[in-house]
Parts: structure tokens; sequence; C-alpha cells
């Protein structure tokens, strides 16, 4: 499964990279970190699992807070 991803943001304190972080409904796990590329290649996922998936943005002054989740 390919997940698109918001491109980073530009400039001095812009993004360096996201961490992914996925949910089956009982808290957020880090599944992917220092992702880079417009989108992530997510393998060997449960087939008939419903996960939703968060961003954390990376830059030099550490990490952002959780984004929106997505929808399922």
């Amino acid at each position: 499964m390919d997940l698109l991803l918001p491109p980073l943001r530009p400039g001095c304190a812009g993004d360096q990279s996201y961490t992914l972080l996925a949910s089956a409904g009982a808290g957020w796990a880090p599944m992917r970190g220092g992702v880079v590329g417009p989108s992530v290649q997510l393998t060997n996922l449960e087939p008939y699992a419903a996960l939703s998936f968060k961003l954390v943005a990376v830059n030099a002054a550490g990490a952002s807070t959780r984004g929106h989740p997505s929808e399922v």
C-alpha cells in the first residue's frame, strides 16, 4: 500500500522529515521514521485490519505535535 503524504514545509525552520504513526484503535505507535518522500510504501499489513495514521513533522528544533488522524 502506498500512502501519499503532504510535501515537507520549506524554510529555515522547515520540516526535515516525518514520523508516521499508526493506530488500530488502541493508542498510537511509530510505524516509520525519517520519511522524506511524497509517499511511503507500507508492507506486511494485516489484510483485514483498519488502521488510522498520523504524521509528526521533525526539524532541527525537534518533533511537532501529532497531526489529525487519517479517515478510516
